[in-house]
């Protein structure tokens, strides 16, 4: 997907020197009930805006209970508490998804994974570092979304030093609000990519991979399914101390209002409901859950100094109580290694693949076709539909899904199933 052209490396992913037209609007549209809380996160004076409660001194950085995002919304025609894959006002192009699934190699997902509801629809694929780069840019280029983000949020970023095995993201299809400086990253094709191995100098000793395909797919699947998302608050790095008293890797003299980020996560991308960080807590270190209910987690973004259109974040993680996270563990870099023209970074971008070696990379690569793209989003209106019912439980007790689930998986031959695994 990159080639070099004389000295200078391009992208030569379909469609990665142009916008995508994507397809048509979004799959599903949920609108919001009336009578429901509407947090507005600038509308408040600037102190209570960024403490959230009037928690006191906080060494580290502060939990801010209410979601910064509820206003959001992907368009003037949508009103909608969801913000995911489904509801983005343009969706990702199929014909390239397709496109893209055919020059990789499939991975076939274990029954444990493909018999779960919408496991059915989503295709999972590998392919070299270089290749995957380029097909993550090209496929979340999408016309009326692309040129709302701003331009240092654009390309591919490396998550360098992360121990968790997860390599790259992108934040191009997002939805940017201009007024809020808040961006919305849902969870989509392309958008995050996994280790298919273990590289040699993996964080951490590579504690939290596998030298199969297995922990990135793990990891991948989970992301998939949950369909959660993220929401980045922005502001100056000196507005940021509001938040966070220690690490301040930004600089407090810099102007630019993309300087800090405090970031939450939701599920579904249901904006009015934020995700607590103390289950992850429970799964990597085995603490019950009564434990790590009262604990919490901070994470922030902040442009380092010396960063040019967005080429060096640091990407802090402190963990603590549900209302102060003071303890830092996990903390990494977010650098960018393709920009927001398709061009490779240098020298992060030689130095990512020199990092990944011979190990592939996978990632979410779409659906099987436009109909089970369809059921996978009929899928997930089901689920919220439930939920508002309160009948969500009725749905896990089927994880196989619908007859229409089963119809469409008799219509797809399977890939060669992994090696081993799960």
């Amino acid at each position: 997907a990159v080639a070099a052209a004389g000295d200078v490396a391009v992208c030569e992913a379909p469609g990665c020197g142009e916008l995508s037209d994507g397809d048509e609007a979004p799959l599903l549209q949920v609108h919001r009930s009336a009578g429901g809380v509407n947090v507005s996160y600038q509308s408040k004076s600037e102190s209570e805006a960024w403490s959230g409660t009037s928690q006191g001194w906080c060494l580290g950085t502060r939990i801010l209970q209410e979601s910064i995002a509820e206003d959001i919304v992907p368009n003037a025609e949508i009103d909608s508490k969801y913000i995911a894959w489904f509801t983005m006002p343009q969706q990702q192009s199929m014909k390239l998804l397709l496109q893209f699934q055919k020059k990789l190699k499939p991975v076939t997902l274990p029954p444990s994974m493909r018999n779960v509801g919408p496991g059915k629809a989503i295709t999972f694929s590998e392919g070299s570092a270089a290749d995957v780069v380029g097909m993550m840019y090209a496929a979340t280029k999408v016309s009326g979304i692309f040129e709302h983000v701003p331009e240092e949020l654009r390309g591919v970023f490396w998550m360098k030093g992360n121990a968790m095995p997860e390599e790259l993201t992108v934040f191009q299809y997002s939805t940017w609000s201009e007024d809020k400086k808040i961006l919305f990253q849902p969870q989509a094709p392309f958008m995050w990519a996994w280790p298919g191995g273990k590289p040699r100098r993996a964080p951490m000793f590579g504690v939290q991979y596998s030298r199969d395909v297995s922990a990135g797919l793990a990891a991948g699947f989970a992301y998939a399914m949950s369909c959660n998302a993220n929401a980045f608050g922005f502001s100056t790095c000196k507005e940021g101390k509001e938040l966070t008293n220690m690490p301040l890797y930004c600089d407090v003299s810099d102007p630019d209002p993309r300087g800090y980020a405090y970031m939450q996560a939701f599920g579904v991308g249901n904006v009015s409901s934020v995700n607590k960080f103390g289950p992850v807590i429970s799964s990597v270190t085995g603490l019950p859950s009564f434990i790590t209910n009262q604990l919490d987690a901070g994470f922030t973004l902040q442009k380092m100094p010396g960063s040019v259109d967005g080429s060096h974040y640091k990407r802090p993680c402190q963990w603590g109580t549900t209302t102060c996270s003071f303890l830092e563990f996990g903390t990494y870099d977010l650098v960018k290694i393709m920009d927001g023209d398709g061009k490779p970074v240098q020298p992060a971008y030689d130095q990512f693949l020199a990092y990944m070696g011979d190990v592939p990379l996978l990632v979410w690569s779409g659906w099987h076709n436009a109909a089970f793209r369809e059921f996978s989003a009929k899928s997930y209106r089901d689920w919220i539909s439930a939920v508002d019912k309160g009948q969500a439980a009725a749905l896990l007790q089927h994880p196989a899904g619908t007859e229409e689930a089963r119809t469409l998986s008799d219509e797809v031959t399977p890939a060669p199933a992994l090696g081993s695994g799960l």
